[in-house]
């Protein structure tokens, strides 16, 4: 194979197949790396979504719960006149 060849092309040949295999590797890790990146972006929208979906509960939930104080507010203060009412009646 190297019968013809000088020692500088021998060793440039030699280079060149380094590099394609180097190249090969690299784009193999490339390729694993841009898998593992749409992977991650994935899991990040999935989260973004659970997210959007807790706070959209979380305002609902706390709607429900100015509404419920403000009816124990509305209950205490009818139990405030009726105790009053039955204190001013014994």
């Amino acid at each position: 194979m190297y019968e013809d060849v000088t020692p500088e092309e021998r060793d440039i040949s030699d280079e060149e197949a380094t590099m394609t295999q180097q190249s090969a590797m690299l784009d193999e890790e490339v390729g694993s790396l841009k898998a593992e990146i749409h992977t991650y972006k994935q899991q990040i929208q999935d989260f973004e979504m659970m997210q959007s979906d807790w706070l959209t509960e979380k305002e609902a939930l706390e709607g429900v719960l100015v509404q419920l104080r403000s009816e124990v507010k509305e209950m205490e203060a009818s139990l405030n006149m009726v105790e009053t009412q039955r204190v001013s009646a014994v």
